[in-house]
């Protein structure tokens, strides 16, 4: 799925949000515009920031895992 309305975009915030029966992921541009993801209940969330200048995958930083609260123990 591409979402060709935000290219080129400046991002200002990203917010990720989990609660018991609510879970999002809002990407927010400059131009006051927001670009949003509701999630239903059940995932795991594994986050990533990874360097391609040179064409190869280099990792920069990882981030624990989150759970929705269905699946925690």
């Amino acid at each position: 799925m591409k979402f060709p309305q935000v290219k080129s975009k400046t991002l200002t915030e990203v917010e990720f949000s989990t609660t018991t029966e609510y879970h999002s992921i809002a990407l927010r541009f400059h131009d006051k515009t927001e670009l949003h993801f509701e999630i239903e209940p059940g995932f795991t969330l594994l986050a990533g920031y990874t360097d391609w200048k040179t064409g190869d995958s280099r990792p920069i930083r990882r981030w624990p895992v989150v759970r929705s609260r269905s699946l925690r123990l």
